[in-house]
């Protein structure tokens, strides 16, 4: 069976409308073939929005490399890119959307709403430390075993312990602030994080390409994920390019989006400004 077409949102016009220069997006799209053909990497995908309108669109190369069982996949303007940490802005866009409901405030304890999330000295971290990187628990991370049981996912949140006082200092959360604000959502709405995301943030605008947590009938869409070894080969990463991985939404980094839907996301951000 065939996968659902995703199809953009905004309406399509010509760069000149809204006053791009073509000149220099052709520029850019040479660049970008440039860099593929010099081995940079396998494929990618641009989209440009400007007041609303979707202004250009481009595909360059692949989006999965070939394996000894599969063929070499085009990347396509249905091709869902790993997002890595621009998923952190849809998550947190998901804690707002409570917050402007009255169901969280940024100066709460996480604790107040989790009550065991306080082990471990964590009673006083707010809803902003989280947001803003201050709550000293930097490197913490989760089991992939907690991607799909809930329970667990809280037990190993709540377990994160403290390497500084939280609201002393600033470093990026590269993991762990997300997994916080997963549980949270959960605990709030009583929703899995990622339906909540879905039914909240991405559906109702009709982003269709742009999930934290895809279901198995997009999966054909995704674009696979690589490293660049140092003799210029291109390596899948083990750990991304599983189905586990795709349904599990990592909340900090293991979105996925078109390139036009993740652009239609942050247009519709700035309209809401």
């Amino acid at each position: 069976t065939l996968s659902p077409t995703l199809t953009p949102v905004l309406e399509r016009v010509s760069p000149a409308s809204q006053g791009i220069d073509e000149t220099c997006l052709a520029r850019l799209y040479a660049r970008i073939e440039a860099h593929i053909a010099a081995g940079w990497y396998p494929g990618a995908a641009i989209a440009m929005a400007r007041h609303g309108k979707l202004v250009a669109t481009r595909s360059f190369g692949v989006a999965r490399l070939a394996t000894a069982s599969t063929p070499v996949v085009p990347a396509t303007d249905q091709t869902m890119w790993l997002l890595y940490s621009q998923t952190k802005p849809v998550t947190s866009c998901a804690i707002w959307t409570l917050v402007e409901r009255g169901e969280l405030r940024f100066h709460d304890a996480i604790a107040d709403y989790i009550p065991e999330f306080a082990k471990y000295g964590k009673g006083q971290v707010t809803l902003a430390q989280v947001l803003s990187h201050q709550g000293g628990f930097p490197d913490a991370n989760v089991t992939p075993a907690a991607w799909e049981d809930h329970n667990q996912l809280r037990q190993e949140v709540c377990a994160f312990t403290l390497d500084w006082a939280p609201g002393t200092k600033v470093m990026y959360h590269s993991a762990a602030a997300h997994w916080v604000q997963a549980i949270l959502i959960e605990a709030v709405t009583g929703q899995d994080y990622r339906q909540y995301i879905r039914d909240n943030v991405t559906q109702p605008p009709g982003l269709d390409g742009l999930w934290v947590g895809v279901p198995d009938t997009l999966h054909e869409h995704l674009a696979g994920a690589y490293e660049r070894t140092e003799s210029g080969e291109h390596v899948a990463l083990a750990e991304r390019n599983t189905p586990a991985f795709w349904r599990a939404g990592v909340p900090g980094g293991g979105g996925y989006a078109t390139a036009a839907d993740l652009t239609t996301f942050y247009q519709m951000l700035l309209n809401l400004g």
